[in-house]
């Protein structure tokens, strides 16, 4: 939802955005803990370019309120593509 307020904000209204989350839990001498998020989002946006795409995705990232509420996770990743 973010990604695609953040793209209509700046004017290109996406058909669709599709993401997937892949949570890894990993076990340490506290207990168990989230140590990658994976985000795989598929995204139909007409009149955008990848890079201004991909700008979008950064920021939505960056500002993520899971992203920065799991400040101690060490890897979120995430894979975008644009399909038009």
């Amino acid at each position: 939802m973010a990604l695609a307020n953040s793209l209509a904000s700046a004017g290109f209204t996406p058909t669709s955005v599709k993401t997937k989350a892949d949570v890894h839990l990993n076990k340490d001498d506290k207990g168990f803990m989230i140590n990658l998020i994976e985000l795989t989002v598929d995204a139909v946006v007409p009149k955008v370019d990848n890079a201004t795409f991909q700008q979008h995705v950064e920021k939505t990232k960056t500002g993520c309120i899971i992203s920065r509420a799991l400040g101690a996770i060490p890897t979120m990743n995430v894979k975008a593509t644009l399909k038009n």
